[in-house]
């Protein structure tokens, strides 16, 4: 018998949200929303690949956010002069595609509130891990009880970030399985990949809670891995 959770989180990480606003509509319980995307000024959190056409994330992200009753309140830049950094093909694309790619290209925290619900989101647009870690990012990394796996993978630093004893809000729609049992044989779409290849025991010493997220957001406490 499946056991529903009965919230107590109320910061969650969620690291390559995207235009994702699944866990505000889910996560009704969370006062505080911190969502991180190498978006809009790439889609690679390796390489700093501009996206075409990606000059209208932002506003869009605001009009998602808007429709739940978020409002921007603040914007600030955290890492200037990202240009400076870009090889010569990254500077000429950036020159000749000026009107394909979003202004927001410094790393910058975008900052929503919904006065009815008391809830805000904080969002680092293009802001990639670990190269654009700045000291407000770190910090709310740190103050999160919770994250959230929806197909990113975390890396290990970020794990020894967060506080021991989270909660890990896992997507329902991803494969999470142990080992190489999956459909197409690899790990790709394993939880050891998700989060920087631990293995089980490693992981209890950083996860207190596993809790699945249905697709009509349900709230399911999953008791051993093969739950989800």
């Amino acid at each position: 018998m499946e056991e529903v959770v009965l919230p107590t989180e109320t910061k969650v990480l969620y690291i390559g949200a995207g235009l994702d606003l699944s866990p505000v509509q889910y996560l009704s319980h969370i006062k505080e929303f911190v969502f991180v995307d190498s978006l809009p000024r790439t889609s690679s959190n390796s390489e700093d690949l501009f996206t075409v056409e990606s000059a209208g994330f932002i506003d869009t992200f605001k009009s998602h956010a808007l429709s739940l009753g978020f409002v921007l309140v603040s914007e600030k830049e955290l890492i200037k002069h990202i240009q400076s950094k870009f090889t010569m093909t990254q500077s000429l694309y950036y020159k000749f595609n000026k009107n394909k790619v979003s202004k927001y290209i410094n790393p910058t925290l975008l900052q929503f509130a919904n006065t009815k619900t008391g809830q805000i989101i904080k969002y680092y647009a293009s802001t990639k891990y670990p190269d654009n870690l700045s000291e407000e990012l770190v910090s709310d990394i740190k103050s999160s009880d919770s994250f959230v796996i929806n197909g990113f993978d975390y890396p290990k630093t970020i794990l020894e970030l967060l506080p021991k004893s989270i909660t890990l809000f896992a997507w329902a729609g991803n494969k999470y399985t142990w080992g190489k049992n999956d459909l197409d044989g690899s790990e790709t779409d394993s939880l050891t990949y998700y989060l920087g290849s631990l293995n089980k025991s490693e992981l209890s010493h950083y996860i207190k809670k596993i809790v699945k997220v249905g697709k009509s957001g349900s709230l399911i406490l999953i008791n051993n891995w093969s739950g989800l």
